[in-house]
């Protein structure tokens, strides 16, 4: 009976253990900016340092997530109100041709950029807030509105 228990309380440890590492993957994706290597839709290769001439927010996307889709128009209408304080970017690890079809039956101005690295996000989308440095100021997992994206860019 104790062997029972004794290997009963191991693998609840275990699954508890792995629950946790699930779960901060999912609440903490990977949004380290240095490690992206980014290109715009007519493949001109996109440098941090044109990205982060001011704070950067970065809306990490993809054409087949319900939420992502939703959500552009909150972009599309916040993008005048904060363009003097930052710069707007959405990032796809998709084709280029899957973005370029995209954009092409939507009506947005936003800047569309493919990342050459897959993201490593197990949900999305992850909005970000960056420095001018590129450091992480805030981040958004799930869905964000405008007061959210307004709330973010007051933390700079």
């Amino acid at each position: 009976m104790k062997k029972i228990l004794f290997i009963s309380g191991g693998l609840l440890i275990a699954a508890a253990l792995v629950v946790v590492f699930f779960v901060n993957k999912i609440t903490n994706p990977d949004t380290t900016l240095t490690n992206l290597q980014l290109e715009d839709l007519s493949g001109k290769k996109i440098s941090q340092q044109e990205l982060l001439q001011k704070p950067l927010l970065v809306n990490y996307w993809a054409t087949w997530c319900a939420p992502c889709v939703e959500e552009l128009p909150v972009f599309e209408n916040i993008q005048s109100k904060i363009k003097d304080k930052v710069n707007l970017v959405l990032i796809s690890d998709e084709s280029k041709g899957i973005v370029q079809n995209f954009k092409n039956k939507k009506n947005y101005t936003f800047p569309y950029l493919l990342s050459k690295n897959k993201l490593n996000f197990s949900v999305r989308p992850v909005t970000v807030l960056y420095n001018k440095k590129g450091e992480l100021v805030a981040q958004t997992v799930g869905s964000i509105t405008e007061e959210g994206i307004l709330k973010m860019i007051e933390k700079l």
